[in-house]
């Protein structure tokens, strides 16, 4: 499976010492029809928590197809609805690996989902050309992260988003 990359050394990096947890997450669902709202919350906030905004059927069917291929590999039990951890360690960028071919586009190519970025972008997305799902953290208690991103060509704004 080949994935593309972009390379952006010029994007400033993210310092840890600059997040600061000061309360509860506040969702956005509110501003999705405003992205320069959107933009505005996410200038001071430094976040935006969208919550059941994608497509609930490819959210699920996605999970399924994930769990299924963590089962392959012995990470959680087959049919566990749960995913819970088994305990068997997990081989680092599997995300990329044919095992997992396809289920990251079908996620971000249905066009409820698109539509919901366009959205957030304020113009039309195209898909980012590389999705990186995290089935398992390993050490950790399980956590079913799916992490999306689109781009806005025109202005190459990129979007990512992650619900547990």
């Amino acid at each position: 499976m080949s994935v593309d990359v972009i390379n952006r050394p010029e994007a400033e990096d993210l310092d840890v010492q600059d997040v600061v947890a000061a309360g509860e997450l506040e969702s956005c669902n509110h501003l999705l029809d405003d992205p320069e709202a959107l933009n505005r919350f996410y200038e001071e906030k430094g976040y935006i928590l969208l919550r059941g905004v994608f497509d609930q059927d490819s959210v699920a069917r996605a999970r399924d197809e994930m769990l299924a291929v963590a089962a392959q590999m012995g990470l959680v039990e087959p049919g566990d609805p749960t995913g819970k951890w088994t305990g068997k360690p997990s081989v680092g960028g599997m995300e990329e690996s044919d095992l997992y071919a396809g289920i990251a586009a079908r996620l971000i190519e249905d066009p409820a989902n698109q539509a919901v970025m366009e959205k957030v972008l304020g113009e039309p997305a195209a898909p980012y050309p590389s999705c990186n799902i995290e089935p398992i953290r390993p050490g950790a208690s399980w956590a079913r992260c799916t992490r999306m991103a689109f781009t806005a060509p025109a202005s190459r704004t990129i979007a990512r988003s992650g619900y547990p």
